[in-house]
């Protein structure tokens, strides 16, 4: 689903966007070998991390992390983790309810917002990312803020949603892209390439198997 969306926010002239997601979600679901789950999670990395700042592999990936669907999600209960505004009104933290009572005080807002959104991309009905934090219950959206503020636009109150909750669980050993650890390598950042590698066990592999430098040895010898 992330490929397919970025992809389509990329080039919006592609043709059939269920059929490029069909084609994405086929290759996830037959991914044969260390070299293919390598490829499509540096692949995922450098389009969200890359291209959007967003770092949402370490977020999906990780063990202490459980993922769950919710189909139709109250959009009232989330939170925006974006730092986009809307006339003079900052959403990053804001809350759905926040920004509702804020483009119902500014009319002309809302309205130049309805404008952008009239048109429904096939791509809006995509399921948001959405992590609860620990020790609260607030629900903040690390992809699709802009598909929240498109709900808040027009009208509409749920929303698909994959919603992430923290576990217990001894390592995180979420996925790290091999580029990340070839530059620290690169840059001789041994103590912060020491500590990546103690949260995961996935790292460690890469490392091992496809980091090119001289203290190889060095830095396993430390974890």
């Amino acid at each position: 689903m992330l490929i397919a969306h970025e992809l389509d926010k990329l080039f919006p002239g592609l043709d059939d966007y269920d059929h490029i997601k069909a084609v994405v979600n086929k290759r996830w679901n037959n991914l044969d070998g260390e070299v293919a789950i390598r490829n499509f999670w540096n692949l995922i990395d450098s389009t969200m991390m890359g291209y959007e700042l967003k770092d949402i592999v370490r977020l999906i990936t990780s063990e202490k992390v459980s993922w769950k669907l919710e189909e139709k999600y109250p959009v009232d209960q989330l939170r925006f983790g974006w730092g986009e505004k809307v006339g003079n009104f900052e959403l990053n933290g804001k809350t759905a309810k926040e920004v509702t009572d804020y483009l119902e005080k500014h009319k002309d807002v809302l309205e130049n917002l309805k404008k952008r959104y009239q048109k429904k991309l096939p791509r809006a009905n995509d399921p948001i990312i959405v992590e609860r934090y620990s020790g609260n219950d607030d629900l903040h959206v690390h992809d699709g803020n802009g598909r929240l503020l498109r709900a808040i636009a027009v009208g509409q109150q749920t929303l698909n949603a994959y919603i992430g909750t923290q576990v217990q669980a001894q390592k995180s050993n979420h996925w790290v892209p091999t580029s990340f650890l070839q530059r620290l390598s690169d840059f001789l950042a041994i103590d912060t390439l020491i500590r990546v590698l103690r949260e995961s066990d996935n790292a460690v592999f890469e490392f091992e198997d496809r980091v090119v430098t001289d203290f190889k040895q060095k830095v396993l010898e430390a974890l």
